[in-house]
Order: structure tokens, then C-alpha cells, then sequence
């Protein structure tokens, strides 16, 4: 029986996925936070953001996840078509865009109060990137030829 030959396929990779937890205090109102870094030729391919404890400010925490632009325009809400409430624990899945990071950047964060809002104390925010690297390879695949006894 032949075999198939087996190489390192440059268009097959596993995605990778980074993970970053973020309490209140450490997303100030209107402040963009750079919380995952990506490299050259990430593009975003799923995710999402978990509230586990609600954010308590005074009226609104209206959170954006985006990017510094990688190389080209950032956009502080690429990745949510609309706001992650911030005060309902809950799951909001990313708005995948197809966008791909010319340069390495950052996802980014940022919660806008209302302006009359005294910031909270309480508030944790959990972000889920999964993304993929054009170029990247880490998969051995079979070739694409039928042996020749499998007739």
C-alpha cells in the first residue's frame, strides 16, 4: 500500500487565542487600553468579551474593543458593531471585519461613561481573541494525490 507523503502545508495552522482579564480600575472612562498584542499579519477570525461581574458606575459602562490599527487606521470599535454593556454580566461575541494587521498592534478596550458618571469599584472583563497569521504554517497535511492502490 502506498502511502501519502506528508509536508508542512503553508495555507493550514491552528488559531491561536489570547486571553486577558480586566477589572474597572484598570479601564478608566474613555481611556483606550492596548490589552493583546497581535503581530504582523494577524487577522481576528472569532471571540468575545464576558462581563463576570458587572461594572458599577454611577449611570453607564458602555465598553468598545478595537484596535490601534496595526499599520494602518485605528479603530477603537472594529470589533464590536455595538457596545459591550458593561453593567449586565453577559457574553457579546466580536464583529469579525477581515482586517489585517500590516504591523504588529493591540487590541484595544475602552469603556465611555456618561460624563456626569463617578467611575466604579467593581467590574471585571474577560477578552477572548482568537485570530490566525497569514504566512503561518504548523500543520503537517497529506498531499493531495490519490495513491495509487486506493482504486
Amino acid at each position: 500500500m502506498t502511502m501519502l507523503a506528508t509536508s508542512r502545508n503553508p495555507t493550514v495552522q491552528f488559531p491561536l487565542v489570547a486571553i486577558r482579564r480586566l477589572t474597572q480600575a484598570e479601564l478608566p472612562d474613555g481611556a483606550v487600553v492596548s490589552v493583546i498584542p497581535l503581530p504582523a499579519g494577524a487577522i481576528v477570525v472569532g471571540g468575545f468579551a464576558v462581563v463576570e461581574t458587572a461594572f458599577d458606575s454611577e449611570t453607564s459602562d458602555s465598553i468598545d474593543i478595537g484596535d490601534d490599527g496595526g499599520g494602518g487606521s485605528a479603530d477603537p470599535n472594529r470589533y464590536t458593531s455595538s457596545v459591550v454593556d458593561g453593567q449586565a454580566a453577559g457574553l457579546t461575541a466580536l464583529t469579525l471585519t477581515g482586517y489585517k494587521f500590516t504591523k504588529g498592534g493591540w487590541v484595544t478596550v475602552e469603556n465611555n461613561m456618561t460624563a456626569e458618571d463617578t467611575e466604579g469599584t467593581a467590574g471585571v472583563l474577560l477578552v477572548v481573541v482568537k485570530y490566525v497569521v497569514e504566512g503561518r504554517f504548523n500543520e503537517v497535511s497529506g498531499s493531495s494525490t490519490v495513491p495509487a492502490d486506493a482504486t
